[in-house]
């Protein structure tokens, strides 16, 4: 708006719609970026017909409770299809195992690196001092 002032204080003609300059300057999404809002689209459905919570949330809620109750990637894959088959209906989004919920955060571009530390976490054992 600092940039074109006189477009935000003209009047508007009969038969053409105002527009802002933000609006005049939008672009259109390029392919990363479409892909990301379609993965985003579809993680945003509800987990099942008449869920409240989300795919992505219901994912999130999952990872976070494995990582802080520290479960092995074999037993969160064990909880995660129990629930699928006895809790869940059959029409369920959830992703029934850690490979498939870890896919998919790296697919949002979430993903993380696990870095070795020293135990009194006094040094990182990455790049050059990976060998150390």
């Amino acid at each position: 708006m600092d940039l074109f002032p006189q477009q935000i204080n003209r009047p508007i003609n009969e038969g053409t719609a105002h527009t802002s300059p933000n609006e005049a300057f939008e672009e259109q999404p390029n392919d990363e970026a479409r892909k990301f809002y379609k993965i985003l689209d579809d993680l945003n459905q509800p987990l099942h017909e008449g869920s409240r919570t989300s795919k992505l949330s219901g994912i999130v809620k999952l990872l976070n409770t494995k990582n802080l109750g520290k479960w092995s990637n074999k037993s969160y894959t064990m909880l995660v299809e129990l629930i699928c088959k006895d809790f869940l209906p059959e029409n369920s989004t959830l992703p029934n195992s850690y490979y498939k919920a870890k896919k998919i955060m790296k697919d949002l571009g979430l993903s993380y690196q696990k870095i070795d530390a020293c135990k009194n976490d006094c040094m990182l054992y990455f790049g050059d001092d990976i060998s150390a």
